[in-house]
């Protein structure tokens, strides 16, 4: 760097131990000025003289016992900076740092560096500690605590899947929560292990993958230096606690639907409170677990009637209906847009399903995270044109939708794709007759017309060296 004012050079050589006279560490500090890009600077000789102790002392920890093998060094402080905490500018020297002895004892060699110095020791088992380092050949006693580490077990059923249930220690003071909370997620043997710890007391709180409320909480751990066993985990059964709801989904011939869709699951609390969850059918069957012994499942979509069950826990069948799709007749439609064009008729929902407009959730088995688009929860629906001008749409209840042309501009999904508003309509799910639509033929040929001479444009670019084709993609509408 060039543009520090001044650099420190230190240089550091031990010679070793002979007969007649011990191991010596030398060093030398040299002050080196401003530098610039290529300059040279002769330092001329540099004489060493064996280095004298900066700081020696011992480390302990909270008991009093000596810390072997402890990392003990120097840092000094760096200059503030905007929005910088002051507590973080610290930087070690690389020079002075050094281990502790089996007594806990060091010794840091070398002449005191410029500038507001500290001493801190760590290790892998302990928290780090520091202390002022003020003058040259301080004495210093560092007591450093034990992490604390939190054993136990927690009994659960052999189907429930590992991860599922989180442990989480959460410390009584708010301050220091966002750093020193600490979270592991549970195997099927319930065995764990919580460290490092700072000593403290701590609420412990036992959630469950995709449900808000915590299964358990455990106020006043108290947690030590050291190993720690609170009574309760030892061992805690929550064999009973939970129960598993298995859905299949059938038509009425008995046989599974492979039915891929949403599910909403409301749970009621103790307390009187409706908790809703995020289920999903993944080819035709479901899974849920909960503390909650009753469950009442929905399921619906588009195309689909909408079913509402009160369920114990075990395995049940869900009885689903289809509905028949919504008819639209869109007269002279088809000749319009020509024969070989993809054609997509688009409809949105106006209006409250009163059922969830988005619904997301944590897959129990997996820990995958998944939502639902609007065409998956009935809000939005739509079919293709075929040979003749009416489109089957399907629906997930009666009522108002505003209906969309969004043609294509060769007989390929991925070709671009144009959109004219036709107005909004009323559409029957299981109705025999078909909603006529009238539409402004003139507005359509004209966004036909401008579909077609954007997709020639984007031909021709591509057919050119180095072109690019342009044009939204096209992908499938909804």
């Amino acid at each position: 760097r060039t543009d520090a004012t001044e650099y420190q050079l230190e240089i550091r050589h031990e010679l070793p131990a002979t007969a007649e006279v011990p191991a010596q560490r030398l060093g030398a500090r040299v002050r080196v000025p401003a530098l610039r890009a290529g300059q040279r600077i002769e330092l001329g000789t540099i004489v060493m003289a064996e280095l004298p102790v900066l700081v020696s002392g011992v480390v302990v920890d909270d008991e009093g016992q000596p810390v072997a093998d402890a990392d003990v060094h120097v840092q000094q402080q760096d200059p503030p900076q905007q929005g910088q905490d002051p507590r973080e500018a610290w930087h070690t020297l690389p020079l002075f740092r050094t281990r502790t002895a089996t007594d806990g004892t060091f010794v840091v060699d070398g002449q005191k560096p410029p500038g507001t110095l500290r001493l801190r020791a760590d290790t892998d088992r302990h928290f780090a500690d520091s202390l002022p380092l003020h003058t040259q050949g301080q004495t210093v006693r560092i007591a450093i605590a034990r992490n604390g580490i939190l054993r136990g077990r927690v009994l659960l059923p052999d189907w429930l899947p590992d991860g599922a249930i989180a442990l989480q220690l959460r410390p009584f003071d708010e301050s220091v929560r966002a750093k020193e909370t600490r979270s592991i997620d549970l195997s099927r043997r319930g065995r764990f292990t919580l460290e490092p710890l700072r000593p403290g007391r701590f609420d412990a709180i036992l959630t469950l993958r995709n449900t808000k409320q915590p299964l358990l909480v455990l106020p006043d751990v108290f947690v030590q230096p050291g190993e720690n066993r609170d009574g309760r985990f030892q061992p805690l059964d929550l064999r009973q606690s939970l129960h598993r709801f298995r859905l299949r989904a059938v038509e009425a011939n008995g046989q599974t639907w492979p039915l891929e869709g949403p599910i909403l699951a409301k749970l009621t609390r103790p307390d009187g409170t409706v908790e809703a969850a995020a289920c999903r059918w993944q080819q035709g069957r479901c899974e849920l677990i909960t503390d909650n012994p009753t469950v009442e499942f929905t399921c619906f979509g588009r195309g689909l009637r909408t079913a509402r069950l009160v369920l114990a826990a075990g395995d049940h069948d869900m009885l689903l209906q289809r509905l028949r799709p919504a008819l639209v007749d869109l007269p002279g439609l088809r000749g319009l847009c020509g024969p070989q064009r993809k054609v997509r008729i688009s409809a949105v929902l106006q209006g409250d399903t009163g059922l969830p407009a988005d619904l997301r959730g944590i897959d129990q088995r997996t820990g995958e995270s998944f939502g639902f688009a609007r065409w998956d929860l009935g809000r939005s629906s739509g079919g293709w044109l075929g040979s003749s001008d009416t489109v089957e749409i399907p629906v997930l209840q009666n009522g108002k939708y505003q209906l969309l042309l969004r043609p294509h501009a060769t007989d390929s999904e991925r070709s671009p794709q144009g959109e004219v508003a036709l107005g909004t309509f009323e559409l029957q799910a299981d109705a025999f007759q078909p909603v006529r639509v009238r539409y402004d033929a003139v507005a359509v040929s004209r966004a036909l017309q401008q579909l077609d001479e954007r997709h020639a444009q984007a031909l021709q670019q591509a057919q050119q060296p180095g072109g690019q084709p342009q044009g939204r993609p096209g992908n499938r509408s909804r």
